[in-house]
């Protein structure tokens, strides 16, 4: 009765450790990205913004010598004999967004609010974050299979035990030499 309390307990223990690895696993994955790599994306979407408010100004007209003189008007549309001509407001926000004091100004307020998300929390690098993850599965495998030596130890000693639905098929699969 004292070994199977025992088996008991130490699987107790393992198991325990898992549920903390996964769930430090999970903060790892959710662990926000540093603030540079978030302004990053955001310089990628201002230039998105700005180069499809380009695109969407018809500077081609300026070429053509019959209707130069009317700029980057865009032509009207006419809907039940009305002119109808809908401000293209993409456009209108990209071409301020590429205005480059507009554009310092919207980067430097979004640092301050990135700054304000990420106070106290720690942020990482994918580089971080993958080594991270590394350690913490090469942590978790060793675990499982020491909770696999336990398990098949406690079944040769007569004691049943039950595996873990979510046990690695690696550590299940694994020679017993491979498990101490």
């Amino acid at each position: 009765m004292s070994d199977a309390l025992t088996v008991a307990a130490t699987l107790h223990e393992i198991r325990d450790h898992l549920k903390g690895l996964d769930a430090e696993a999970q903060r790892i994955a959710e662990a926000p990205q540093p603030i540079e790599d978030g302004l990053s994306a955001l310089d990628q979407w201002l230039d998105r913004e700005a180069e499809a408010g380009l695109a969407a100004t018809p500077v081609a007209a300026l070429l053509d010598s019959r209707t130069s003189a009317a700029g980057l008007t865009r032509t009207p549309v006419f809907a039940d004999g009305k002119r109808s001509l809908e401000p293209d407001l993409n456009a209108l926000r990209g071409l301020v967004l590429a205005l480059p004091p507009v554009r310092h100004a919207l980067r430097e307020l979004v640092k301050g609010q990135l700054a304000d998300l990420t106070r106290g929390i720690e942020t990482m690098s994918p580089s971080t974050r993958q080594k991270k993850l590394a350690r913490v599965a090469d942590e978790r495998l060793a675990l499982e299979l020491r909770e696999e030596h336990l398990i098949r130890s406690a079944e040769r000693a007569g004691i049943a035990v039950t595996r873990r639905p979510s046990a690695d098929g690696r550590v299940l699969l694994a020679a017993d030499a491979a498990l101490s």
